[in-house]
């Protein structure tokens, strides 16, 4: 085991150890005296690595699109076919997973048991059971949820808008794939992407609760007992800093009401962690100024019956891309774009926030900050997504706090750029010509 290093926040009165185990596994507890204790073992393989080296080979493998979302439905299933969920269940521990563009996650929360549902974590994730069998069975599982997340409105806007803003970064891709990409999947490629990916040192285990970080070590060290290896597998990263593919798109669905969602490409992503941050900080910032609920442009399209509390909008980022995106219900979708466009223009153009309405969001912001540590399953949250982003949890609140006006001003300006712009209409199936 490597040195402990805590690392302390004076402001918020709060602490978390983090150290490496002999295994590589990256190891973050963070104590808060609740009633509930969560834990996140966390591998750095998402849908965005779509291709593997396998180990002693140097032919590059292009893997099927989903595979990851794939293989984190196969790792609850066991040999002795007891399913993973039923153990967490008979000791009174709450499991999930989820696929990200990023990473896979695996995760229980616990008020009791804690040692012991952290064993079952970790054997599960580290005991894959594929076969033929299992496989196709899988395979006609994902295709159903393929096709649930078809019929969904939300599902069917985001991705695509992703197809009209990005060319060929991964993020236009479904996390689940496609019904041909899924049955392309076997059981000796899930396993070479479990023997590439899913070893201790491409993972981190964060755990938060009254749970101490000796208990925690001392589950590590019964589990996982191999060194780490040489070498960690390469993450090929894709940036795009050019406009938009395409502008706009329509196409029908069974909806009450048509649906609009407008989406500004990021063409200038910083190329430090630290910058990235502090970016989507103010461009988060800046969508709650000029388009959130208290913003003169809501209060008067809220009004007028153009939208209503479902009008969303918000900066979010993955690996080499990152963007703005706004979505609402509307009667009127040309008109609520137009607006949404000329909003953008006056803002390129350096319409400005009064320095009233800039302190009060502001404050908001770092109110939420503080907020987010008073549960532990935010918590956990917050702080994988800081170590996966190669950021500091708690320098978060001073970034907030640093930021002024004039740069988020000279931010916005340089962001809010019509020539990256594109746009999403659903409309119903029947009742409209």
């Amino acid at each position: 085991m490597s040195e402990e290093i805590l690392v302390k926040s004076s402001l918020l009165r709060e602490e978390y150890r983090k150290l490496t185990h002999k295994s590589g596994l990256r190891i973050y507890v963070f104590p808060k005296k609740l009633s509930t204790a969560y834990a996140a073992l966390t591998v750095r393989f998402g849908s965005l690595d779509n291709t593997l080296c396998p180990e002693g080979e140097g032919e590059l493998l292009v893997l099927p699109d989903g595979i990851a979302h794939f293989l984190e439905h196969k790792m609850f299933e066991n040999e002795d076919h007891v399913d993973t969920f039923d153990r967490f269940s008979a000791i009174g521990a709450s499991a999930n997973a989820y696929t990200s563009t990023d990473v896979t996650s695996y995760l229980f929360s616990a008020s009791q048991n804690f040692s012991e549902a952290l064993k079952i974590l970790i054997d599960s994730v580290f005991h894959p059971y594929f076969t033929e069998k299992n496989v196709t069975k899988e395979q006609g599982i994902i295709a159903q949820e393929i096709k649930m997340y078809d019929d969904s409105p939300a599902n069917r806007l985001y991705y695509a808008l992703m197809e009209l803003l990005y060319e060929s970064h991964g993020i236009r891709t479904n996390i689940c794939g496609s019904c041909a990409s899924i049955a392309e999947i076997t059981p000796e490629l899930l396993m070479q992407c479990y023997r590439t990916f899913y070893r201790p040192d491409n993972m981190v285990l964060i755990v938060c609760g009254d749970v101490p970080c000796e208990d925690v070590v001392a589950v590590v060290d019964a589990t996982l007992t191999e060194p780490a290896r040489a070498s960690l597998p390469p993450r090929r990263e894709t940036r795009e800093g050019r406009a938009p593919l395409g502008r706009h798109t329509e196409f029908r669905m069974d909806i009450a009401r048509p649906k609009l969602s407008v989406g500004i490409k990021d063409t200038a992503i910083p190329d430090t962690p630290e910058a990235r941050e502090r970016r989507a900080l103010i461009l988060n910032l800046a969508a709650d100024l000029y388009f959130g609920e208290s913003s003169p442009f809501f209060d008067r399209l809220y009004r007028d019956g153009l939208i209503s509390r479902d009008f969303d909008v918000g900066y979010e980022s993955a690996r080499g891309c990152g963007h703005m995106l706004f979505s609402a219900a509307t009667d009127d979708t040309a008109r609520l774009e137009n607006e949404i466009l000329d909003e953008i223009s006056a803002i390129a153009g350096g319409k400005t926030p009064t320095e009233e309405d800039f302190d009060r969001l502001l404050r908001v912001h770092y109110a939420e900050y503080i907020k987010s540590f008073d549960n532990t399953e935010a918590i956990a949250t917050a702080l994988l997504d800081a170590v996966i982003d190669g950021v500091d949890l708690f320098q978060t609140g001073e970034v907030i706090a640093s930021i002024t006006r004039e740069e988020l001003m000279r931010t916005a300006k340089e962001f809010f750029n019509r020539d990256n712009v594109a746009s999403v209409v659903i409309n119903p199936t029947k009742g409209r010509k």
